[in-house]
């Protein structure tokens, strides 16, 4: 990598909490963003925590994904309860990334999820109803 740091990769399985760790516990689940083209395991990993007498990990996302959430629910006629159980915790976010309106940023990291994108050649896409590739440039 340019700058020197390198990615930690983790020298196990732990099955317990299912991640690939170094002593480290599962404390709350991040979603980076919402996308219409696939799907997150956060529900999974949270189920399984709890099987295996874990307590109580969180999924948590920043709170402008309600925004995303209300125009799925209308297209799709999904009701207002069954979304607004979706997520345990709504971070209000620090600083947008801007692939989608709630994309975050966490405690000063920036989690892409499945994209990061590089402004030098202007890649990146803004699919979702209110995307605006102007906004996504500039963050």
């Amino acid at each position: 990598m340019a700058n020197g740091m390198q990615p930690k990769v983790y020298p196990f399985f732990e099955r317990k909490t299912c991640s690939w760790q170094d002593g480290h516990t599962v404390t709350m689940l991040l979603e980076t963003h919402a996308h219409g083209d696939h799907l997150s395991a956060s529900y999974y990993l949270q189920q399984t925590h709890w099987s295996r007498g874990q307590p109580h990990t969180p999924i948590c996302i920043g709170e402008d994904v309600r925004v995303i959430q209300s125009q799925f629910a209308q297209k799709y006629r999904i009701l207002r309860e069954e979304i607004e159980i979706a997520f345990d915790h709504l971070f209000r976010p620090d600083e947008n990334i801007h692939q989608t309106m709630e994309a975050t940023k966490y405690g000063g990291k920036i989690l892409t999820g499945d994209s990061i994108f590089n402004p030098d050649v202007d890649s990146g896409r803004c699919d979702f109803p209110g995307g605006d590739a102007r906004q996504l440039f500039r963050s």
